[in-house]
């Protein structure tokens, strides 16, 4: 938790960075709390939402915290669910 003004960067604070303020906040927030406990209206209100999904999922097979998908299956134009079911 920023405890003081000196451990962020004071320019992020001020003058015309209110998209990126809310990027930051949000991208803490979800780290915080994860994604299944982020509030569902920001979820529905997020723009793009399939195409970042497939980023995530693509980054998560990447890593190696989802499998590859088996070359044996059909490709679908589904991809897993990234958090809750309900997004």
């Amino acid at each position: 938790m920023l405890t003081r003004t000196a451990s962020f960067p004071s320019h992020y604070l001020t003058n015309f960075h209110s998209k990126r303020n809310g990027a930051a906040c949000g991208a803490l927030f979800g780290a915080r709390v994860g994604y299944s406990n982020l509030p569902q209206d920001w979820l529905a209100a997020l723009p793009n939402k399939k195409w970042l999904d497939k980023k995530v999922v693509a980054f998560l097979r990447m890593v190696g915290l989802l499998p590859q998908p088996s070359p044996t299956t059909t490709t679908t134009t589904e991809e897993p669910v990234v958090g809750n079911k309900e997004s």
